[in-house]
């Protein structure tokens, strides 16, 4: 490994994980800090008129080593007006036997309590979820360029896709047809392993964290600022 890039980028998240999972092998110490470590995703489906307005619709987490711990759909409390498949992998089929939305609330918040939480714009997620944002928690990999960017020749302010991050940093294609809230919230947690040293080095030294790049406070987007947010009107 580079010391800001994987030198021979691997074929899948499998093999990134088996790799990054041997290295940590060989530091036993670091077993116990990182089992409370845990990345989450979540697909929405548009709901409202136009289908302009977002609703959870299925929601991911893996643990540390890229285990899944939860994978499931969800019932929108809503009509949904647009499946949003194309990005969102959703289709009718899916939500046919969907969980409740305040049974997957409850069970994601289990799986949440007391670990650090790492996702790609959770501001998103968490409006998703309506749940209140653990800030001190968050490891929002939307931020890479503004902790790592000189090292990649980027705007420190310049908020990336998950799918730009993967390639430049991982080497990896995710996102190719669809979006996969699972693939993605292990690119996540492969993201922040990466340089997790460092992440964590630059909290304690007492850094302030922008918890995500954007506009808008509310969910992080480039397109509006939190008065405007879509989110705020659901």
């Amino acid at each position: 490994m580079s010391e800001y890039r994987l030198s021979q980028p691997r074929q899948s998240t499998d093999a990134l994980f088996n790799y990054l999972n041997e290295k940590l092998m060989n530091n036993p110490d670091k077993l116990s800090v990182n089992e409370r470590c845990v990345a989450i995703d979540c697909e929405m489906v548009g709901v409202g008129y136009g289908g302009k307005a977002s609703a959870l619709a299925r929601v991911s987490i893996v643990n540390y080593y890229g285990i899944k711990l939860m994978d499931k759909y969800v019932k929108p409390k809503r009509v949904i007006t647009d499946y949003r498949t194309l990005y969102s992998g959703i289709t009718p089929k899916h939500l046919e036997n969907a969980y409740d939305f305040e049974e997957v609330k409850r069970e994601v918040q289990e799986l949440l309590e007391g670990n650090l939480i790492v996702g790609q714009s959770l501001g998103y997620d968490f409006c998703a979820l309506e749940l209140e944002r653990p800030d001190t928690m968050i490891r929002d990999t939307s931020c890479y360029y503004y902790l790592f960017g000189d090292k990649f020749g980027r705007r420190p302010l310049k908020k990336p896709s998950l799918k730009v991050l993967t390639r430049e940093v991982l080497g990896l294609d995710i996102q190719q047809w669809t979006h996969d809230s699972i693939e993605d919230a292990r690119a996540c947690m492969l993201l922040y392993r990466l340089k997790q040293d460092e992440w964590e080095t630059a909290i304690a030294r007492g850094q302030k964290m922008p918890l995500d790049i954007g506009g808008c406070y509310v969910c992080g987007s480039l397109g509006h600022t939190k008065t405007y947010c879509p989110w705020r009107r659901l």
